[in-house]
């Protein structure tokens, strides 16, 4: 069911916005620094399964077995995918305001709100993910009406129309032995000829059989999943998958459990100092500290995949100096690590 379990880490490209501390900002600006949120993508497929008029007699005309009595609907796990997404943490929201005097600096934020950069233009991936459009061979497509004979649609019963329906599959088989064998009249001349004669041939065969076998439809759908951990979790259910439901709820005992297992493996997290409420708190940037965690992802007692991520929530906040930005005669640059709120780079 599962074909492929994949871990990675993407941060998507975002639209930067460029802030120019003054008037129009009250001389301040707002930034959130980012947790992490585990985010698994979900590519399932949706099979819709209209069962055909004559199912209950193909297995006596076509030898069919297993064939769908009823209407159906089953769903499959195609793949699954695992990213490290960045989320505002509203407890580490911070609104920096700044002298009048001296140089303001550049602040470049993502539409999320997260700082990416100071006084640099931050090199973000702006490519625009390209549509790729596959040509696709146009097939005959011939709806099961299309074919039926005159004795098909007069027979006075379901049974006889199953049955000389049947026999109408078989003689579409032979006719395509004659002509790959060649042993027809008027045999095409050319190979374009011959194919599109076995297309329709195949069409009409397909048709005919959909009267026994039914007709599938196909239909391809997304879905996220979402956790943003605080603490570590040990075999929490993730999601839940349902052959016939695809993603149901986490208390819906109709789908089979995916569990997810976080395990600090650096705990960056630190005490935060009592305030003195009589003493002007230090001017700022706050940026992450991020902590590490491993990630497991288990089915069915099985682990599906694993990868260490760097979470913000389990880390915590250090301060630049706001002076360092605002001296004219020395420009102080900085880059931040949108997914996990770090610093990058730093140089004079």
């Amino acid at each position: 069911m599962l074909a492929c379990a994949l871990f990675g880490v993407t941060a998507q490209a975002q639209n930067v916005e460029k802030v120019e501390i003054g008037d129009n900002q009250n001389f301040g600006i707002t930034y959130s620094l980012p947790q992490t949120d585990v985010c698994a993508t979900l590519n399932m497929v949706c099979y819709q399964i209209a069962a055909g008029p004559y199912a209950q007699y193909a297995e006596k005309y076509l030898g069919l077995k297993d064939v769908a009595m009823d209407d159906q609907t089953k769903w499959e796990l195609v793949s699954l995918t695992i990213e490290d997404v960045p989320v505002p943490d509203q407890e580490r929201t911070f609104h920096i305001h700044f002298p009048e005097k001296g140089a303001l600096p550049t602040f470049y934020l993502t539409e999320d709100g997260f700082l990416l950069s100071i006084n640099r233009e931050p090199d973000v991936n702006e490519v625009a993910a390209v549509e790729k459009k596959t040509e696709q061979e146009q097939k005959l497509v011939l709806k099961a009406s299309d074919v039926m004979s005159e004795d098909i649609l007069r027979a006075g019963s379901k049974a006889k129309q199953a049955e000389l329906a049947a026999k109408e599959i078989f003689s579409l088989r032979e006719s395509k032995r004659d002509i790959l064998r060649g042993e027809i009249e008027n045999m095409p001349k050319d190979g374009a000829s011959l194919q599109i004669m076995l297309e329709n041939l195949d069409a009409q065969e397909k048709a005919l059989l959909s009267l026994f076998v039914g007709v599938t439809t196909e239909k391809q759908v997304s879905k996220n999943v979402h956790f943003v951990p605080s603490k570590s979790v040990d075999n929490k259910v993730y999601f839940r998958f349902s052959e016939h439901e695809g993603l149901v709820d986490n208390d819906d005992m109709i789908g089979e459990p995916y569990y997810i297992s976080i395990r600090i493996t650096e705990d960056n997290r630190m005490e935060q100092p009592e305030v003195d409420p009589k003493k002007k708190p230090a001017l700022g940037i706050a940026y992450n500290v991020p902590g590490k965690a491993h990630v497991t992802l288990s089915f069915d007692g099985e682990t599906v995949a694993e990868t260490d991520m760097f979470m913000g929530q389990f880390g915590h906040v250090e301060q630049l100096p706001v002076a360092q930005f605002t001296d004219k005669k020395k420009v102080v640059s900085a880059t931040f690590n949108q997914v996990t709120g770090s610093i990058k780079t730093y140089e004079q």
